[in-house]
């Protein structure tokens, strides 16, 4: 091998070990994510067994009942987020195992099957962030509708300096 092949050969792990670190980086956000919304759905899971007898709330049950669904969707998105990541995880050892290959055995081959790993891993890191931005998506639509704030639409031709102005009043937001 050459001294430019050894640079480029060099450059390319390089490359592989820096994705793998913002991988497990990203690996861990997620992960921290995942545990927050299961402790989250246990918690409402006993909030909600406890409040299960007919206690003359059907309200409170049908808003716990509404908030457990939320947090199911919200944990299926996260739960799947971990899992790309546990495959962008693997791709991003493929990738590096690969290119370390190289450097033993004088074959383009892997090269290009190790760029392959490496391209598959950054896709892969790219819907992990996608699904996690569903979910933080889930978690604000769940936010405004605990808060009242659903339902909230401007008037038309009520538009100040800066755009239609609101207060928030006891049945949500109103216009000023």
């Amino acid at each position: 091998m050459s001294i430019a092949q050894t640079s480029q050969l060099l450059q390319l792990i390089l490359n592989s070990a820096v994705m793998m670190v913002i991988a497990l980086v990203w690996w861990g956000v997620v992960v921290f994510r995942l545990n927050t919304v299961s402790n989250q759905m246990q918690r409402l899971n006993r909030r909600y067994r406890r409040n299960l007898p007919d206690d003359g709330q059907p309200r409170v049950r049908s808003r716990l009942r509404q908030h457990r669904h939320d947090l199911k969707i919200r944990y299926r998105l996260t739960r799947h987020s971990v899992l790309m990541m546990h495959y962008v995880l693997l791709a991003q050892m493929a990738s590096l195992f690969l290119l370390s290959l190289r450097a033993l055995v004088n074959s383009n081959l892997l090269i290009t099957m190790a760029l392959f790993m490496f391209v598959t891993g950054t896709a892969g890191i790219l819907l992990s962030v996608a699904l996690a931005l569903m979910e933080f998506y889930q978690l604000n639509v769940l936010s405004e509708h605990e808060l009242g704030w659903a339902d909230t639409k401007p008037v038309p031709g009520a538009m100040g300096a800066v755009g239609p102005q609101y207060q928030l009043t006891p049945q949500g937001w109103s216009q000023t």
